[in-house]
């Protein structure tokens, strides 16, 4: 049975040649009925069939029809096969060795044409460039009187976000200005309060264009407007 452990063989096939070891004498021989190796192995029964019957192909143990006395059939008789008694090749063929497979290195399987020009789907998305950002903010802070503002992550997102929607630098400098025409936003309002932040300018596409419409003299800037400046 020793020798059998040292067998580089697939699971099932050896599993069930170990179970046949495990049964038989110093010659090899045993005759467990194939319910008996299924119970032994964990396999079923259908499985140890087919698994006796590539053992006994691959030359790795021999098969004889046990007789009762009468000469009905009573099982099988099987020899586990000593290494020695193997046919020439048959010990290494069903699966190399370790080492074997270790020496040989591994080949790339390799990639159809079709797969390494696969087309993607993605539409291409505009990327703002740093110096855009800064130019919007730093004409923003001179046009709103904030020398001491500074281009924090808010606003930041807000204006590469209105950028990659396809709003180009020119717009975005026009909302500027619309919301510098806007009373409403630079303080003439019941609170006293500016809404000219930058963040606020371009908080979303309709806000900019808003602003932009102001800028162009297309929509007139008074208090009313006052729901621009909605959260």
């Amino acid at each position: 049975m020793g020798e059998v452990w040292d067998r580089q063989l697939p699971a099932t096939r050896k599993i069930v040649l170990l179970a046949l070891a495990d049964h038989a004498d110093q010659n090899g021989i045993c005759w467990p009925g194939q319910e008996r190796l299924a119970e032994v192995t964990g396999l079923g029964i259908r499985t140890v069939r087919e698994t006796l019957k590539d053992l006994e192909s691959s030359g790795l143990i021999e098969t004889n029809p046990k007789h009762g006395p009468t000469g009905q059939r009573l099982g099988t008789i099987y020899k586990v096969l000593a290494r020695q008694e193997l046919p020439v090749g048959k010990l290494e063929s069903p699966a190399k060795s370790a080492g074997q497979q270790a020496q040989q290195p591994a080949k790339a399987s390799p990639r159809p044409a079709a797969a390494a020009a696969k087309p993607t789907n993605k539409k291409p998305t505009t990327k703002s460039s740093s110096s855009d950002v800064e130019e919007i903010f730093a004409y923003w802070a001179e046009r709103m009187g904030k020398p001491r503002a500074k281009l924090n992550s808010k606003r930041r997102r807000k204006v590469e976000a209105r950028l990659a929607e396809g709003y180009s630098r020119e717009d975005l400098l026009a909302a500027i200005d619309g919301c510098a025409k806007s009373p409403w936003h630079m303080g003439t309002n019941p609170d006293s309060r500016q809404w000219n932040d930058l963040e606020l300018i371009c908080r979303d596409g309709s806000k900019v264009e808003s602003f932009m419409e102001i800028a162009a003299g297309k929509a007139k800037a008074e208090s009313s407007w006052g729901r621009f400046i909605s959260a």
